[in-house]
């Protein structure tokens, strides 16, 4: 029964909710600071189904498919099919590709989460928008590739994409670009997702003012974060979450906003340097970091939320200037101070 997948879907990833948005919520700060495949890049095998076979498909009159309750490793969408609602598709395991119809203008949330024998996806030109989740927990997801029309991306749509390596998208797609698999507005002033399946040394290219919310999360294997200069002014609500495997970021000096849950549970991280130029560091930007022995802030007026060090060491040294509103937080926090 469907209610079965979503059940599924809601025991594998509570947990994983319930820590990030509870500890994000509870210390929120009040104020602070978004099938007309290309089969010559991707092939995908689609055998042993009948396209015919449409009374799998759940689709209204409007064209939105509600509900698949087949059990096909190959899914061919019926072509009538201009919307994929809410959970459709949730908690399909045994699907291993999926063939779109040339009609497909959205993808909507959480519709093939929890699909984890996808490996590959081919999203057609014709889709302007993935909604937040929508591939959520597709652990076997190695690549994506996305279409011309794609214009709205949203949160955690590729989240706890385990597998992931690689990200394609149209070169004339107006509103996003990818560069060694990893995806920026078209700008390449944001960068929006890295591929989870990304290993050691990351490398943030030149121009790029903001790291989007989410972009990093869950990058296990990701060792060192560098950047090629310094225009980096932001770094979003829980960029680099469940990046187990990081030991060494070295922040640029324009760096203003870091949010909260930023470096969440980098359980390797020991030292941080943060420039004179912060101006906000959001609720729990360090929480869980517990290999933290050491973090500089040079900033004398940068504004702090709560539980920012919340889960690290009781060792755990803050270096600050005297008139610094740092040297007064750590004090409050009972965190030892070393005076610049």
């Amino acid at each position: 029964m469907k209610i079965s997948h979503k059940s599924k879907l809601c025991l594998n990833f509570l947990f994983a909710f319930v820590f990030i948005f509870t500890i994000l919520s509870v210390y929120s700060h009040e104020n602070a600071h978004g099938l007309e495949s290309k089969n010559n890049n991707i092939d995908i095998e689609i055998s042993g189904i009948n396209s015919e076979n449409n009374e799998n498909f759940i689709v209204d009159e409007y064209g939105q498919l509600n509900d698949y309750t087949g059990s096909e490793k190959h899914i061919v969408i019926p072509n009538n099919v201009k919307i994929i609602g809410k959970y459709a598709f949730s908690g399909h395991s045994e699907i291993k590709s999926i063939a779109f119809p040339k009609h497909l203008e959205r993808i909507g949330y959480y519709a093939f989460s929890n699909c984890m024998g996808l490996t590959v996806l081919d999203i057609p030109d014709s889709v302007k928008a993935i909604d937040p989740f929508a591939f959520l927990g597709c652990t076997g997801l190695k690549k994506i590739r996305l279409g011309v029309g794609v214009k709205s991306l949203g949160e955690m749509c590729f989240g706890f994409c385990d597998s992931l390596s690689s990200i394609e998208i149209d070169e004339d797609n107006q509103y996003f670009i990818c560069k060694d698999g990893v995806l920026y507005d078209k700008k390449c002033e944001t960068l929006m997702r890295c591929p989870q399946g990304k290993k050691g040394k990351f490398v943030v290219p030149s121009g790029v003012k903001k790291i989007d919310k989410y972009a990093f999360s869950d990058c296990k294997f990701i060792e060192e974060i560098l950047f090629a200069d310094d225009n980096l002014e932001t770094i979003g609500e829980a960029v680099f979450f469940g990046c187990s495997s990081l030991k060494k970021i070295n922040l640029p000096k324009n760096l203003k906003y870091i949010e909260r849950g930023a470096f969440l549970g980098c359980e390797k991280l020991t030292d941080i340097r943060i420039s004179s130029a912060i101006q906000y560091i959001g609720d729990s930007a360090f929480y869980g970091c517990d290999g933290l022995k050491e973090v500089e802030i040079l900033s004398c007026s940068v504004k702090l939320g709560n539980h920012i060090f919340k889960g690290c060491r009781k060792d755990l040294v803050i270096r600050a200037p005297m008139e610094s509103s740092v040297v007064e937080y750590a004090e409050k926090k009972n965190i030892k101070i070393s005076l610049i």
